[in-house]
């Protein structure tokens, strides 16, 4: 059985669960809750954590601070701890709508997107939110059921029309289908309703740029609407950058791509990008040095490894 069918098997088992009446929670447990929510806004994580299983120490049925440890324990990519106590939190109290949408958050993250899908659902059956139907949307989206994710972000909307989030999900959806004059439409929409949502900017450039070097210009001009509002969007940079290369602007591409490459040195495709753009411009040394860094981050890099051996060839 599989990792994903397992967690639903433990999660379908916890919705059978009924909850239960309970005593009052001791004061020094609610005194030690307290202490790890301040903890926690603070950004003090490990401290939170300590307090939260100190409250539950002294009371083992405290559900707030089950709920409370799984988001935490969350923020620490720690996502199987996060599940086990969010799952715990839903087992003492079945109704407990912000604890199932925490769960489907950490569900989402572990890519046991059928999970988080049944969590979202519950959480709205118990309470309906903006963002619960984004994260709805999202998690059938991933389980590949467009349509469904784009009635998702509808209801998102229908409770707030303001949701410059839901409208640029819309068009990602609706991009995923070939609709591009759909997508277009909810990508400007989003940008109408927040004139500073990056991303939809960033989606607006990668629409253009995917049809071809006649609308690469407007793609760099979303691109780089997207980075004079946040210039630490890797994405942004990095895709500017691809598309001054489309131009033959390769120093301006470099320009843009080691500015990516800062922001997200992880990322082999930005070196082995960066690459390109010198040997363009026959600047094999440097292209070579890049490769290699593309090769260092990601040794199966699908194209660096030949992209390499034609630099060293031409190199002499």
């Amino acid at each position: 059985m599989s990792y994903t069918k397992l967690l639903t098997a433990t999660l379908l088992m916890i919705l059978c669960v009924a909850a239960f009446s309970r005593a009052a929670v001791p004061p020094e447990a609610v005194a030690l809750k307290d202490e790890g929510n301040k903890l926690y806004n603070k950004g003090k994580l490990d401290s939170a954590v300590e307090k939260f299983k100190k409250a539950l120490e002294i009371d083992s049925t405290y559900t707030f601070v089950y709920n409370n440890l799984g988001v935490v324990l969350y923020d620490k990519e720690d996502y199987t701890g996060s599940a086990e106590n969010l799952e715990k939190a839903i087992s003492l109290d079945n109704t407990y709508e912000k604890a199932f949408n925490n769960l489907g958050n950490t569900y989402f993250a572990m890519g046991a997107y059928e999970n988080a899908r049944v969590c979202y659902e519950r959480s709205l059956e118990l309470r309906p939110e903006t963002q619960k139907h984004i994260n709805l949307g999202n998690a059938l989206y991933a389980l590949g059921d467009f349509d469904g994710a784009v009635e998702a972000y509808k209801k998102a909307i229908e409770l707030d029309g303001n949701s410059a989030e839901a409208c640029n999900n819309i068009g990602v959806a609706l991009q995923k289908k070939g609709d591009i004059e759909g997508a277009r439409e909810n990508y400007v929409r989003a940008t109408k309703i927040n004139s500073r949502y990056t991303q939809a900017y960033v989606n607006l450039g990668t629409l253009h740029y995917d049809q071809g070097r006649g609308d690469i210009k407007k793609a760099i001009e979303y691109y780089d609407r997207a980075v004079k509002i946040d210039s630490e969007n890797s994405l942004a940079l990095y895709n500017l950058g691809l598309a001054y290369s489309v131009m033959g602007e390769y120093g301006k591409a470099t320009t843009q791509l080691r500015k990516a490459n800062k922001l997200s040195p992880d990322d082999a495709d930005i070196p082995y990008a960066i690459g390109l753009t010198f040997a363009a411009r026959k600047n094999y040394r440097n292209a070579i040095r890049n490769y290699e860094a593309a090769l260092k981050i990601d040794p199966q890099h699908m194209y660096a490894g030949e992209a390499l051996a034609i630099a060293k060839k031409n190199d002499k």
